[in-house]
């Protein structure tokens, strides 16, 4: 039976939930679906990942700085075949410059 556009987000919540949830991630929410030219859904994630802070007090000023800036929102592109459910791949988001 295809898989309609409810489903198809929720097959790929799922999947990033499973796959990088041991890594802390939240707020994880749909962010575009569309159609894509093979039988796919092309669905992207979003989702928070926590930066790799370091419980030391003697973590220096730069060290902090820059696991803040690893810190934000990330966007992960689930592909989920339309007709099976099933997920074909999992890429980074690519953002036009």
């Amino acid at each position: 039976m295809p898989v309609d556009l409810k489903g198809a987000v929720a097959v790929a919540i799922d999947a990033i939930s499973d796959l990088f949830g041991s890594q802390g991630i939240t707020n994880v929410l749909l962010e575009e679906i569309e159609p894509s030219g093979a039988g796919q859904w092309k669905v992207t994630i979003g989702f928070d990942r926590p930066a790799d802070a370091s419980d030391s007090p003697t973590v220096s000023l730069s060290q902090g700085l820059m696991a803040l800036a690893r810190r934000g929102r990330k966007y992960k592109v689930v592909l989920v075949d339309r007709e099976t459910g099933e997920v074909d791949a999992v890429r980074d988001r690519q953002f036009e410059q």
